[in-house]
C-alpha cells in the first residue's frame, strides 16, 4: 500500500502523523510520480492516478504490466514491462495515451532515462536510445 504522512516540528520535538493510508498504489519496480497534487504510478499491474491529498483513485488503466514511468515536458513517459513505450497525458481526469510503440523485447524493469533530448530505455536483453530532439 501507500501512505501520506505529515512531519511537524514543535517545541517538544519532531512529530509524524498519518494523513491517509490505503492499498491503492502498491509499487513494485517503479516509484510513483507526484505532479500538481496527483500521484501517477503502478498498483502491481494497473496504472493509476490518485489524488495525493486524499488517496482517492481518479482513474486506472491496464496494458502496461508492472511498468515504470518518468515525467517530462508535461507528459508521462511510460515503459511497460514488455517493452511498450507510451506517452500519456499527466491528466487526473482521464487516462489519455497520446502515442505508443513497441520499442524493446524481453523484460523491462528499469525506468526510462532522459538526457539532452535523448530517451534511454533498457530491457534485460537490449538497450535503445531514441533521439527526441
Amino acid at each position: 500500500g501507500g501512505a501520506v504522512v505529515q512531519i511537524t516540528s514543535t517545541q517538544e520535538g519532531p512529530g509524524v502523523s498519518e494523513v491517509w493510508f490505503n492499498r491503492e498504489m502498491k509499487n513494485h519496480f517503479s516509484t510513483s510520480i507526484y505532479h500538481e497534487g496527483y500521484l501517477y504510478g503502478f498498483d502491481e499491474t494497473i496504472f493509476k492516478c490518485l489524488d495525493a491529498a486524499t488517496g482517492d483513485e481518479k482513474w486506472k488503466a491496464r496494458g502496461y504490466g508492472k511498468g515504470s514511468l518518468i515525467y517530462a515536458g508535461g507528459q508521462l513517459v511510460v515503459l511497460s514491462d514488455a517493452g511498450k513505450l507510451a506517452l500519456v497525458e499527466a491528466n487526473p481526469e482521464a487516462h489519455v495515451e497520446v502515442a505508443g510503440a513497441q520499442v524493446l523485447s524481453g523484460r523491462c524493469w528499469t525506468a526510462p532515462s532522459l538526457a539532452n533530448g535523448r530517451l534511454y530505455l533498457r530491457s534485460l536483453e537490449e538497450i535503445v536510445c531514441l533521439d527526441l530532439r
